[in-house]
């Protein structure tokens, strides 16, 4: 599901945050932060909601919850809040990248995708063992 759902997003996500990025003209270096910050994103969500898929009903709700209450509106309280929310690691990357000042963009850009790749793989390990234990009709 992880690979499909990748599958399908990625070349909807990348060409439109590359489209953006060359038509904003802000610099050279954008157009290859924000493909770098919307690929590890796109990743990252995906296995975080594919593995969320696994532990709840109504996915899409508690998604939507999570992406606009928990992203939108408490992790913008500060850097420990933050730590916690997806936006500011990819909100890194394109800060370290290009060098301009964003919101919520305190970490270095090893941190920013070591974390991103911790948290796919710490996904995507809770969600095999949830689906090997499950009972699926």
């Amino acid at each position: 599901a992880f690979a499909a759902a990748v599958t399908a997003l990625a070349p909807i996500t990348l060409t439109a945050a590359l489209l953006t990025a060359v038509l904003l003209g802000v610099g050279n270096s954008l157009p290859g932060a924000a493909v770098l910050a919307v690929g590890l994103g796109t990743v990252v969500y995906t296995a975080v909601f594919v593995t969320f898929g696994l532990y709840v009903k109504r996915t899409l709700l508690w998604g939507l919850v999570y992406i606009l209450i928990w992203e939108g509106f408490i992790a913008g309280a500060g850097q420990g809040v933050a730590r916690f929310a997806i936006r500011a690691y990819t909100r890194s990357i394109v800060a370290r990248i290009t060098d301009v000042e964003v919101s919520l963009a305190d970490f270095s850009l090893p941190t920013s995708i070591l974390v991103g790749l911790a948290i796919v793989v710490g996904a995507l390990i809770l969600g095999a063992r949830r689906y090997r234990v499950m009972d699926i009709d």
